[in-house]
């Protein structure tokens, strides 16, 4: 909504010469000039931009050698979709809450599974802007979320780092609270289903 004349502006992007004219994502306007975009439009400059002015240039500066990594971690993911998430935290207590956010955010979608953990890297930010380069030939570019297509180029590498030893404790309290939710749910569902059936 334009907050000065209390009109709803819709997306201005072009789609073969044609103005998309779809509701705003999230009400919200991108970019420097502050364009007015739909959720598909919104989500393919936000995957442009990373990859023109962040990705590339930490894959470049990366090749060269003069890259040391910014602290954190980089995590690889498989998420409810069967895509592929490549994300960064702090450490690893708030690796645990980000995974527990990020399943709940799909459940609330309407999926029915949990995030997968595939890997967890050393590094934080400046990792998960060179993997995101490394790997954007299998970005999917129309979501928000940084998904990746699930190949075998980005599973195999991401199975073959693993996670380290040391972040074992991290990833059991992610499963063990994985495993309670799935509990709890298949019990709401029998509850509901024997109620469903006794009415």
């Amino acid at each position: 909504m334009n907050n000065r004349t209390n009109e709803i502006i819709a997306c201005t992007a072009l789609t073969e010469g044609t103005y998309c004219g779809a509701e705003l994502h999230k009400g919200k306007t991108y970019g420097p000039v502050n364009l007015p975009l739909c959720t598909l439009h919104a989500a393919q400059h936000f995957t442009f931009y990373t990859q023109t002015y962040r990705n590339n240039v930490l894959g470049e500066l990366e090749k060269a050698g003069t890259v040391s990594h910014t602290p954190g971690l980089t995590y690889v993911i498989e998420l409810p979709n069967s895509r592929i998430k490549i994300g960064t935290t702090r450490d690893a207590g708030t690796l645990v809450t980000r995974w527990k956010s990020i399943s709940r955010e799909y459940q609330a979608e309407g999926h029915e599974g949990f995030i997968e953990p595939l890997a967890v890297l050393e590094g934080g930010a400046s990792l998960e802007a060179s993997l995101h380069n490394r790997f954007r030939h299998l970005r999917i570019d129309d979501e928000f979320g940084e998904q990746f297509r699930a190949e075998p180029e980005l599973t195999d590498y991401a199975l073959a780092e693993g996670i380290p030893a040391h972040l074992n404790d991290a990833v059991t309290a992610y499963e063990q609270w994985r495993d309670q939710r799935r509990s709890k749910r298949k019990l709401s569902k029998a509850l509901e289903a024997a109620f469903t059936w006794n009415a």
